[in-house]
């Protein structure tokens, strides 16, 4: 009993437990003070993400613009022409081959205009695997289909400029012989042509879809911020 009257049977319990436990006392006691040490740092970690975020999801919106941009000028590009062989080719088949020659040579020129446009913007930008080999393939095809246009013209340039004609006899009715087989593939060489820029606008719509998705998930992520913030 204390002077004041009190009875103190139970410190020296109380004294003996927590000389027994203070290992484990002062070991939560630490850990308390550092997760209110944490609070801080964990809000200025959360505040550089969400900086992080912002930036991640302007960038992802200038790679979605330009895509748009891509797919609008493919279309621009290629349409057209494209188009113009289509009916040409529908032409002939419906009523024969006959000016075809002359056909060909002014088509081969605007198809290498084509050709060039291709190349000019697939250079503007390195895109995912798969929209870079769908490029590849439509430049391998255009080449395939130019091919095949000087393929027709050729004999004709070889009888308006002999002077620059250094073929033998035989390259010349082999070149004849050639000129034939290329207006049989016209067709499917601009089928292929017209199916490769399809699948290069479906890989632009399949990337734009993945940056979109990955929009999303970053706006969640930065609307949740937000939310715990005014919490």
């Amino acid at each position: 009993m204390c002077h004041c009257g009190i009875e103190l049977d139970w410190l020296p319990s109380v004294i003996a437990w927590l000389d027994k436990w203070q290992t484990l006392i002062t070991g939560f006691m630490a850990l308390g003070a550092a997760f209110v040490a944490l609070q801080p740092v964990r809000k200025q970690l959360a505040l550089m993400r969400a900086q992080n975020n912002v930036m991640v999801r302007e960038t992802i919106g200038h790679m979605i613009t330009q895509l748009d941009q891509h797919r609008a000028s493919l279309d621009e590009i290629t349409g057209k022409t494209i188009s113009e062989i289509s009916s040409s080719l529908w032409h002939f088949e419906q009523y024969g081959p006959k000016g075809i020659d002359e056909w060909a040579s002014a088509t081969h020129s605007s198809f290498n205009t084509v050709q060039e446009g291709l190349k000019a913007l697939f250079i503007t930008a390195h895109d995912v695997a798969a929209v870079e080999s769908q490029k590849e393939h439509l430049l391998a095809v255009s080449a395939e289909l130019s091919s095949c246009l000087w393929d027709i013209v050729a004999p004709v340039y070889a009888v308006m400029w002999p002077e620059e004609n250094t073929w033998t006899d035989e390259e010349s009715k082999a070149a004849d012989v050639r000129a034939v087989e290329a207006q049989k593939e016209l067709e499917d060489r601009n089928a292929a042509v017209s199916l490769a820029i399809r699948q290069l606008r479906e890989a632009y719509a399949n990337q734009r879809a993945v940056l979109v998705r990955q929009l999303r998930v970053i706006d969640d992520g930065l609307l949740n911020g937000v939310a715990l913030k005014e919490t």
